[in-house]
């Protein structure tokens, strides 16, 4: 178990908000007015989190990967300067191999890496990469599903701007038992939880670079 941290405001960061909501102030400590002759705030750092779905579904009576390649993707947009400072994974994170990027092109997975994979500490046996449990665990009401919810923080953070986002595409391992007619289960499932700090009214990182900020 571990906690997120608490972030950092970069100078760039501290010309717009404040790690909490807090009264603008002059050098002399007086309180700056706004247009509406009311005392202004800074706005604080925003700290959401955010949960998508990748779903697999076999094809009835087709063994895994005969028919190629199960794959799903699925995407995240940012609605505000944002940085991604974690990702939580729950489902068949030793079934599947992610890939991320952002919407702009960045890629943060050199190739797709099985999710057991990611998490250090985990039960999996990730060395051996084959889509299944080193061992059999099970939750009630799931018959033959094996689920783990373990997370990463990601440093230094992913940073998007505004209407950036990620895009995550899961692959099924070959070694997924997907074959429904011999004892598998017919779809792999994986939530990620997307943990962002945002940054209301803030400019893109592409102001900075032009020193327009």
């Amino acid at each position: 178990m571990f906690t997120w941290p608490t972030p950092e405001l970069t100078d760039y960061e501290r010309k717009f908000v404040r790690l909490y909501r807090e009264p603008m102030l002059d050098a002399q400590g007086n309180a700056i007015l706004n247009s509406s002759g009311l005392p202004a705030f800074w706005p604080g750092v925003l700290r959401r989190m955010y949960k998508v779905n990748l779903n697999n579904v076999t094809i009835p009576g087709v063994p895994g990967m005969d028919d190629g390649p199960h794959f799903t993707d699925v995407k995240y947009l940012a609605t505000r300067r944002t940085r991604v400072f974690g990702l939580t994974f729950f489902g068949d994170c030793p079934s599947i191999y992610l890939m991320i990027k952002s919407l702009s092109g960045e890629t943060y997975t050199v190739n797709p890496c099985l999710v057991s994979s990611m998490q250090a500490g985990t039960p999996w046996d990730a060395d051996s990469a084959l889509g299944e449990l080193a061992f059999d665990v099970s939750i009630p009401g799931a018959v033959n599903r094996n689920y783990a919810g373990f997370g990463i923080q990601l440093e230094p953070n992913i940073v998007l701007d505004q209407n950036d986002g990620l895009l995550f595409t899961g692959l099924v391992a070959p070694g997924a038992n997907l074959d429904v007619e011999n004892g598998g289960w017919p779809y792999r499932v994986l939530s990620i939880g997307i943990h962002v700090w945002e940054f209301p009214n803030m400019g893109s990182s592409n102001e900075q670079i032009a020193g327009r900020v």
